[in-house]
């Protein structure tokens, strides 16, 4: 081979092997840049869940918990928690600061105001403290959205077998289906806010033991506010864990008995009974009984366990043979309910009316249980014609924002359309310039938009205005001074675009947007509102649009030293007279007090005085409706930019009668079914006077429950602060008979 031709071999092997080992260097190279970048990209959360309210079930206008179950097995991570409406850019944006130690399990429990409708989803995002996203969730749907006066039963059984269940409503009425969410021990609510969208709750006393002290303290708390408390007690043995459970019964087990009950439930659940809950959207006073409804045939003679032992307070609802069967005593304005057979074993388990008998025990109107054709199934149907909000906010409204009334605004139109027209043509023809019309038109334009804007600017610009009215469910204790359950209803206006910084002082507490039924989330703020949630508490920032005047409602729990005010009924002779005594330095400017037969009003009760007012029912509950209350009712849908359409509110009266619109919804029959103001089961009070209890409601101007949300007040050129305490006077169930309602 020519020596030429050898190097050239040479050559092309050597330009070969440089070529593949450059190839190779490369992808060495790469592969080292991919393992650096790898290595140094944060690691995300090994274990990071999601639960969205009870069993993924949640109601419409109420608060439901976001709970979240975390692992980090890497370094100690801190960062912050975002829950946000999905698909939206205003609303309430929550934030929640997370810190996760290595080797680290935490569950965390944030409440969220249920503000859309239907077919709301939402979004969870977790970040570090670099800003960088680390976890998310997005489109977080639940899996069933209830109305407002579905019942909604939470539930944790001991068995799987063991979950009450409802019998299938009547299709045509399958909207108002009831429906029962399991719970677990690890996922219970533990903030007392995300407990208030269930209707009730059943426990099997056993699994009490496996509540945290927080979440004992969260379910008493909802209890004591309206709750349906439900314990099945299969065995005396069942409360040696749980002695709080013990303490808050009305019953004293001392041991157990084999005999037939079941036919004795079964003449329960066919009998009518006076009421003793209430679940939204029911007002009669008398709970029907199942009679019309096709029931299964009689039950057989089967025996079961029932807990024998002394009923100390309440009322027996059922017994066999003298031995109780269930009993249901008041716990502040909730009630409890013990069952002393098993609902979770044989023979109720499968006993063909047991879905019947929780329906039953709900008070459920039996009407939604006819399976046959009913005559007119449109007269059964609810509809929503505002929320609570609506009508509190004619309190805190911003007087400053004013319309200009259409006839001026005619007025301004026809006058901009003849100084275009007719005297430009004549004022250019007499100067005989008429190609000054280049230059005049848009100098008329300029002016006029110069005119509507002073104009705009007078009507809309003010100053800076805060105003606050809480209204505050006082709940005396036994060891002296009161816990309040208040809602603060807050009206802001802005004449720029301004954040109000804010923070709680209250233990327990969170803040949500004004809720309108049928809109969309956060619809009505235009900006997002962020809430911090620092434990039970809440601090954050309210962004106020120019000129526009928006209301948020922050909702708290708080214990005070000294009860506001106290009340107690004495009987003279027959008749029926109030006490009530005013614990506060500042004198309550009106006192209503409501009762099932009418409502009575006393005015101006001083510091320290007690006042007996007789209860001569002066008004009755037709006459207050009509001439006290219709003027209010239609206001609910009122819009807050619309200060002209809003009606005065002048003085602690008009709080007093805009509160009791709120606190007893009204309802209206018409052909097409019932109209009714959606309230949440915690403001509603028509299920105390359907008990025979007594609602005294006071307010106090210039005075409120605790420090203003609003951190910083320098800015703040004009606003109030008031309050409206409601104290409900228990009856005892025994003594109460069927109520007429109002």
């Amino acid at each position: 081979m020519p020596a030429g031709a050898l190097y050239t071999a040479e050559g092309r092997v050597g330009h070969w092997f440089s070529r593949r080992m450059g190839c190779c260097l490369t992808a060495l190279l790469a592969l080292l840049l991919q393992a650096t970048s790898l290595l140094g990209a944060p690691k995300p959360i090994k274990q990071f869940d999601v639960f969205l309210g009870y069993d993924n079930v949640v109601t419409v206008g109420a608060w439901a918990p976001f709970t979240f179950e975390m692992l980090n097995e890497g370094p100690t991570f801190k960062g912050t928690l975002v829950i946000k409406s999905g698909g939206v850019k205003s609303g309430t944006l929550r934030k929640v600061p997370i810190e996760l130690p290595t080797g680290t399990r935490k569950r965390l429990c944030v409440p969220v105001f249920m503000d859309s409708y239907y077919g709301g989803s939402w979004d969870v995002l977790l970040y570090d403290e670099s800003g960088a996203l680390r976890e998310e969730r997005r489109d977080i749907r639940p899996r069933i959205h209830l109305s407002n006066e579905n019942a909604l039963m939470g539930a944790l059984p001991k068995t799987v077998g063991g979950m009450p269940s409802f019998a299938e409503v009547n299709r045509l009425l399958s909207r108002y289906q009831p429906v029962t969410a399991r719970l677990s021990p690890e996922l219970f609510p533990d903030h007392p806010l995300a407990l208030e969208g269930l209707t009730a709750f059943y426990l099997h006393a056993e699994k009490a033991a496996e509540l945290r002290e927080a979440q004992v303290r969260a379910l008493l708390a909802w209890v004591h506010q309206g709750g349906h408390f439900i314990v099945g007690l299969h065995a005396p043995s069942d409360l040696q864990g749980a002695p709080w459970l013990q303490r808050l019964l009305p019953f004293a087990p001392n041991g157990m008995e084999k005999m037939d009950y079941l036919n004795s439930l079964a003449s329960w659940i066919r009998a009518s009974h006076p009421r003793l809950f209430l679940p939204p959207g029911h007002d009669q006073a008398v709970q029907p009984g199942f009679e019309e409804v096709p029931l299964p045939d009689a039950t057989p003679t089967v025996s079961g366990g029932v807990v024998l032992g002394e009923v100390t307070e309440g009322r027996v609802m059922a017994e066999s043979k003298g031995r109780p069967l269930m009993i249901t005593a008041k716990r502040g304005r909730g009630l409890l309910t013990v069952l002393t057979f098993a609902p979770e074993t044989e023979p109720f388990r499968s006993w063909p009316h047991r879905r019947h008998f929780f329906a039953k025990l709900l008070e459920i109107n039996p009407l939604f249980f006819y399976q046959g054709k009913i005559a007119n199934p449109a007269s059964v149907q609810i509809y929503h014609n505002g929320f609570i909000d609506g009508i509190m906010g004619q309190i805190i409204d911003s007087r400053q924002i004013r319309q200009l009334p259409l006839g001026w605004m005619v007025v301004l139109l026809m006058g901009y359309l003849v100084v275009i027209g007719p005297v430009d043509y004549f004022l250019l023809r007499r100067l005989k310039r008429p190609m000054l019309t280049w230059i005049t038109f848009p100098a008329y334009v300029a002016m006029f938009s110069a005119l509507i804007y002073w104009v705009g600017y007078k009507l809309r610009a003010g100053e800076m205005e805060w105003n606050e009215v809480h209204v505050a469910d006082v709940h005396p204790r036994e060891q002296g001074g009161a816990q309040l359950r208040a809602w603060n209803f807050i009206g802001a206006y802005a004449p720029a675009n301004v954040t109000y910084q804010v923070a709680s002082s209250a233990p327990v507490a969170s803040l949500r947007d004004e809720y309108r039924v049928h809109s969309e989330p956060g619809i009505w703020s235009q900006k997002r509102t962020e809430v911090s949630q620092e434990g039970d508490t809440f601090k954050g920032a309210l962004s106020i649009p120019v000129w526009t005047s928006q209301r948020y409602v922050e909702e708290y729990l708080q214990a005070v030293r000294q009860t506001p005010i106290s009340a107690t009924v004495m009987a003279d002779q027959g008749n029926l007279k109030m006490q009530i005594r005013n614990h506060l330095s500042k004198p309550l400017a009106c006192v209503w007090v409501f009762s099932t037969n009418g409502v009575d009003k006393v005015l101006n009760i001083n510091p320290g005085q007690t006042v007996i007012l007789p209860l001569t029912n002066k008004m009755t509950w037709a006459f207050f409706r009509t001439n006290q209350l219709d003027h209010i009712h239609p206001q609910s849908h009122t819009s807050h930019d619309d200060g002209d359409n809003s009606p005065v509110v002048k003085n602690a009266e008009e709080w007093v009668r805009l509160t009791a619109a709120a606190s007893f919804p009204m309802r209206t029959k018409y052909s097409h079914g019932t109209t009714v103001l959606l309230a949440p089961p915690q403001f509603n009070l028509n299920p105390c006077l359907q008990r025979g209890d007594i609602v005294v409601m006071a307010a106090v101007e210039d005075h409120l429950p605790k420090p203003s949300l609003l951190k910083s007040s320098k800015t703040i050129k004009r606003g109030f602060g008031h309050t409206v305490y409601r104290l409900v006077i228990k009856r005892p169930l025994a003594d109460t008979p069927a109520a007429t309602p109002p």
